[in-house]
């Protein structure tokens, strides 16, 4: 039992990263044309390192999307780190048209209601999810970022 334990409790980000970051580069090793890798790849590089490397995460996205252009989830996570860096235009266009790739998929839509809330756009945002939450009521993914637009928008009770 107690073995068992141990490997459910939760990693810290950083053990979490420690563990994946070499078995992420072996897996490319063993094929480097595997397009889902190079995106872990790419949000490990801008979201999850001490001092984010912006430019090879870019990189990472647009090989992944080179690979596989249908990776909804490359394009909205390129379409973030653009926003991020300023370029909005870009960044929008990728977003809609990731949300196109995957309407079905609630992470699709929790990352393209993120990429409106980066443009500010609060209210269409609640409306996305709100809507992936109708469609899939026991999805988890998106509640904290609808709690917190609920507070931005002034909707406390809800």
């Amino acid at each position: 039992m107690w073995g068992l334990r141990t490997r459910l409790e939760p990693l810290t980000q950083r053990a979490a990263l420690e563990k994946s970051e070499p078995l992420l580069r072996r897996a490319l090793s063993l094929d480097s044309l595997l397009p889902e890798a190079h995106m872990v790849l790419g949000v490990m590089r801008n979201w999850f390192e001490e001092y984010p490397d912006r430019a090879a995460s870019e990189r990472s996205l647009r090989r992944a999307l080179e690979l596989n252009p249908g990776l909804a989830e490359a394009r909205l996570f390129l379409a973030q780190l653009l926003f991020i860096v300023g370029r909005t235009e870009e960044a929008a266009e990728l977003a809609r048209t990731g949300r196109e790739l995957d309407p079905r998929n609630p992470f699709a839509q929790v990352l393209f209601a993120q990429t409106l809330a980066f443009q500010r756009q609060y209210p269409e945002a609640i409306e996305v999810l709100e809507d992936m939450f109708r469609r899939n009521p026991g999805a988890r993914a998106g509640r904290p970022v609808l709690a917190v637009l609920y507070h931005l928008e002034g909707r406390f009770e809800d």
